[in-house]
């Protein structure tokens, strides 16, 4: 999972062209940003959810927004703490937390460079894992 996870990482730190790589390339989006935002999903993929060893990323297009789902295999994020997941500070369950470093600003920031750019991040309902889907528009409003 490291290994795949870098190289995402990668893909998008290296600027708009490897950006362009995904069949849509949302209008107004701030390379910078979006690469920040993919970063943070893809460094809790591989901090809280690795044990499950698989991400899967699902990109689409519907109505007038690009959408692309982080999907992942790990323990998912409890009931309880959905609504507040978003705040500063906070992390995962105490018993996923345990040995992971971290600063519980991650999905923070990642929402706030999201609607930065016109879009959102939202923690889709899921039975297995976690489902993190950006929202871009595809048009800059």
């Amino acid at each position: 999972l490291r290994w795949k996870s870098e190289n995402w990482i990668e893909k998008f730190e290296n600027g708009r062209e490897d950006i362009q790589d995904l069949s849509t390339d949302p209008n107004g989006t701030d390379p910078d940003s979006l690469a920040q935002v993919f970063g943070n999903l893809l460094s809790n993929v591989e901090k809280y959810a690795a044990s499950g060893e698989r991400l899967f990323l699902v990109e689409s297009v519907e109505e007038e927004y690009w959408r692309i789902e982080f999907r992942d295999v790990g323990p998912g994020i409890p009931e309880r703490r959905r609504e507040q997941i978003f705040e500063p500070f906070l992390r995962g369950d105490d018993a996923i937390d345990e040995g992971v470093s971290g600063t519980g600003l991650g999905l923070t920031i990642a929402r706030d460079l999201c609607r930065r750019m016109e879009g959102e991040l939202q923690l889709m309902p899921s039975t297995n894992g976690a489902i993190f889907r950006v929202q871009l528009p595809l048009t800059k409003p």
